[in-house]
């Protein structure tokens, strides 16, 4: 079976765009290859002790967010995705319930669907306390 996570920006519940080169710059150390679909980009990514990674996101100069399938137990990866969301204000989420920001502003901003879907966001900079959410979740 496979696991997802989501991170995703918003401003007054709704998708808010940001430079794709944000994500890009922070998983460029690791990117090993890249794959085209229809309208998206599969940025490939390897960490050392053989963890993979594929983040799937909009082949557009702005995205509003990015999907990673089977993330791996990587540090580097981890601490890539808390860079993002301090850079881009947004939500780290998965299915299931709960979902980590790095600001606490940003919580004003989700949909109130996802905050009735997932529950409160737990505010961290911290990516083992990430790791921790999404394993209780």
């Amino acid at each position: 079976m496979s696991f997802s996570v989501y991170v995703e920006c918003y401003s007054k519940g709704w998708g808010k765009s940001y430079p794709r080169r944000i994500v890009e710059d922070a998983f460029k150390p690791f990117i090993c290859g890249r794959e085209k679909t229809r309208e998206r980009v599969a940025l490939l990514l390897s960490f050392e002790g053989g963890g993979k990674a594929r983040v799937l996101l909009d082949d557009t100069q702005n995205v509003n967010g990015f999907s990673v399938n089977r993330p791996p137990a990587s540090p580097e990866f981890w601490k890539a995705i808390i860079e993002i969301l301090k850079a881009t204000d947004s939500v780290l989420h998965w299915p299931g319930s709960g979902c980590v920001i790095t600001n606490p502003a940003v919580r004003d901003d989700l949909p109130k669907e996802m905050l009735a879907a997932v529950g409160e966001p737990t505010v961290t900079e911290d990516y083992t306390v990430a790791l921790d959410c999404i394993e209780r979740g």
